[in-house]
């Protein structure tokens, strides 16, 4: 990943934009592994995902393990992000000082934290 070199020397560094709609459609295969939902300390949570670059909407089901599903009905919590933002949390790539603006999460069952301890690199 380029990105961790890039970011060294370019705080406001960003993953290749013509990979970041073959990354998220394979993110789906490591997302249990990647996830770590003990993190969470035995909260449930259904999050909705909406990303941007691609305009994606997906759910995140942290209860026994970490899965991408259909988007919740009833999600716990709504996480906004732009599609590049979301493949780095996912692989820890994710430090406060890295979340673009636009990074949004609603809901009072999760925190941009709580995403970053479930999702702590490989």
């Amino acid at each position: 990943m380029t990105w961790d070199v890039e970011v060294a020397f370019d705080r406001t560094a960003v993953l290749a934009p013509a990979a970041v709609e073959p990354l998220l459609d394979q993110a789906g295969l490591l997302i249990g592994f990647l996830g770590k939902v003990e993190a969470l300390g035995g909260r449930q949570v259904r999050l909705a995902v909406h990303t941007t670059a691609p305009r994606r909407a997906f759910g995140l089901d942290l209860v026994e393990a970490v899965a991408l599903t259909d988007e919740p009905a009833e999600p716990d919590a709504v996480l906004s992000a732009p599609a590049e933002w979301w493949l780095r949390l996912v692989t820890g790539r994710h430090a406060a000082t890295h979340t673009p603006a636009e990074v949004t999460l609603k809901g009072d069952t999760l925190t941009l934290d709580d995403l970053r301890r479930v999702f702590p690199g490989f």
